[in-house]
Parts: C-alpha cells; structure tokens; sequence
C-alpha cells in the first residue's frame, strides 16, 4: 500500500501528487493548490482510494485517474480546475460523494486514443454534486484533449463502454449538465482518421440514471456545437446506451431517448 495523507502541495510547475504503476494507493485528506498541470495524479495504479483531498487551480484536472482500475474516488472538492474530475482509460473506478464547482468542467470520463490501455469500461460515477463549472478553459496544453472541454460542463462521457451514471445532482452549467459523445465528433476527427484509431470511438452499454440535472445550458461555450445546450445531450452515438428517472428540463438534439430496461 502507497499511503499520501495530510500534504500541502502548492505551486508545482506540473502535479502536486503523482503516483505510477502503485497498488493499494491511499492518497487522503490532502491539500493541492495551484499546480500548474495536475493536483492528484494516479496513473497505472491498482486498487485503493482517493478521499477527502482538496483540488483547485489546476489548468488540466483536480483529481485524475488514468489507466487504472479499482480505485475509489470518494469525498473529495474539486474547484477552480479546467478538470474537476477525470477518470481516463480506466476500469472499476467508482467516483462517488464528490463535489466539483467553479471549473471549467465538473467530472469527465474519457476513452482517448494513444495510451497504453484503450478502453474506459465499467466505471461508475454517483451520488456527486456538479455545479456552476464554467470557468473559462485555462489549459496550456493544446495536445490535450483537456482542452477542448467546453466551459460549462457537468459531467462529460466520451466514448466509453458500459459505464453507470446515477444519483448526481447536476445544476447551473453553461453548456451541457449530462453528455454521452462518440469521441470523433468531440475531437471533430475526421472519418478516415476516425477509423484507424486503437480505440473504439463509439460509447456503448452506459446507463444514465436518477440524476437530477437542472438548469443547465443556459449560456454554453462559444465553441459548443450549436444545438448541444441542454440538460441532457447525447450525440445518438453507440449501442445499448439508455437514460431513465432523470430530472431533467431539456434534452438535445430533441429525441426520445431510450429508456432503460
């Protein structure tokens, strides 16, 4: 077990905390401010828990999980990041009784090409708050597909498979409260491109449901696809994807979605 508890990270010129190729991780009750990449960064870790820490003014993600399985994000703030929260090509992460406000997006879950593993599978975010994210998008990096979130969002999931979305609350983002998206019409890839990549770019099999998202896309990015403003958007992407018991206002492109068995 790698245990981190109790550090005041500040001021780095990349992440406040970074772990690689760990298992077990406790990384609890932390403190990072103002580091310019990263605040907590776990990469290709097995296993453990990020809780109770305390994540802002990062120009990529407060608190990040990538390429990793079985880790559980629970109770932490993220606030005043590009990215509050972000599970990357990653597997059995369950990010839960968070709080992400003041970034530019909440929580992100994200399937991305060109990394050691190559699918986000069976992840599971609930029970968080996402609120007011719409900060302007900081990030430094244009490489990053970071930065290319719009400001505004709640929470974003790009071509991911089999994740469950449930029991958020999710208000008072500019641009979208809840996304579904294939990853080549975020990344506007091209179709040839589109079809060579080490991922697949559709999202599949995702359950998004008894999240109360309201009041969202009321002033969206500039950079945001006309029409894609609302509480929920789905680009109509993928297969066996489905929303039920949601609170939501509106939903865009207009469309039933498909309810969940």
């Amino acid at each position: 077990m790698r245990a981190l508890a109790l550090f005041t990270v500040r001021g780095f010129s990349q992440d406040g905390i970074f772990l690689l190729c760990a298992d077990g991780i406790v990384v609890e009750g932390n403190t990072a401010i103002d580091n310019a990449e990263y605040g907590i960064f776990p990469s290709h870790v097995a296993g453990g828990r990020v809780a109770g820490n305390h994540a802002s003014g990062a120009n990529d993600t407060g608190i990040y999980i990538g390429q990793s399985r079985d880790v559980r994000v629970e109770g932490n703030v993220a606030q005043a990041n590009v990215s509050g929260f972000e599970v990357e090509n990653s597997s059995g992460v369950t990010v839960r009784h968070n709080l992400a406000t003041g970034n530019t997006a909440g929580f992100l879950s994200f399937t991305l090409p060109g990394l050691d593993i190559h699918v986000n599978e069976a992840n599971t975010i609930e029970d968080n708050v996402s609120v007011f994210n719409n900060k302007k998008n900081t990030c430094t990096d244009l490489a990053d597909s970071v930065c290319l979130v719009p400001a505004g969002t709640g929470i974003l999931a790009l071509a991911v498979d089999g994740n469950v979305i449930r029991r958020n609350v999710v208000a008072g983002n500019g641009s979208f409260g809840i996304a579904l998206s294939d990853f080549c019409s975020a990344e506007q890839v091209p179709d040839d491109v589109c079809k060579t990549l080490d991922i697949d770019p559709l999202p599949d099999g995702n359950r998004i449901v008894d999240n109360v998202v309201l009041r969202n896309g009321l002033k969206p990015d500039p950079r945001l696809p006309a029409g894609l403003n609302a509480d929920l958007v789905w680009t109509g992407a993928g297969s066996g994807n489905c929303w039920s018991r949601n609170l939501a206002g509106t939903v865009s492109p207009v469309r039933p979605l498909p309810v969940c068995p």
